[in-house]
C-alpha cells in the first residue's frame, strides 16, 4: 500500500520535528563538552531471538524522560506500543548500542556515530 503525497509529507515532517526535539534535548550536554547518554532498557526479547524492544531515556531539565517515540520517527523503526519502546531486528551485536549508534549518525552525520553514549540500565 503507497501513502499519498501528504502522509508522506506529514511523516518527513514529524521526522524533523523528532531530529529536532533530540538535538535540542542533547546539545546542553554538547554546550559543556559532555557526551550525551542514552540509558536503554531491553524490555522484551522475541522467542526467536531476533527481535528487541529497547526502551531508551534520558536525563533532560531534572527528569527522565522517554525518547523512544521519537527515536522511532527518526530512524523509521516502528514503536512497541505496549512498552512504548522502539523495536529493532537483529542479532550478533549489542542492539542497544546499534540504536544509540544510529541516533547518533542520523542526528549529526555518517561520520558522527560517538557522539552520543549508551548505557544499559
Amino acid at each position: 500500500m503507497t501513502m499519498t503525497k501528504a502522509a508522506q509529507a506529514r511523516k518527513e515532517q514529524d521526522r524533523q520535528d523528532a531530529m529536532e526535539h533530540l538535538r535540542k534535548i542533547f546539545l546542553a550536554d554538547l554546550t559543556h563538552a559532555r557526551k550525551p547518554i542514552v540509558y536503554t532498557l531491553v524490555t522484551h526479547v522475541s522467542a526467536s531471538g531476533m527481535t528487541r524492544d529497547i526502551v531508551a531515556l534520558v536525563s533532560y531539565g531534572g527528569e527522565v524522560v522517554n525518547i523512544s517515540w521519537s527515536i522511532a520517527q527518526v530512524l523509521g523503526w516502528k514503536l512497541a506500543p505496549r512498552e512504548r519502546a522502539v523495536r529493532v531486528h537483529g542479532v550478533g551485536m549489542d542492539m542497544a548500542f546499534h540504536l544509540v549508534y544510529v541516533l547518533s549518525q542520523a542526528l549529526y552525520g555518517a561520520s558522527e556515530g560517538y557522539i552520543l553514549t549508551q548505557r544499559a540500565l
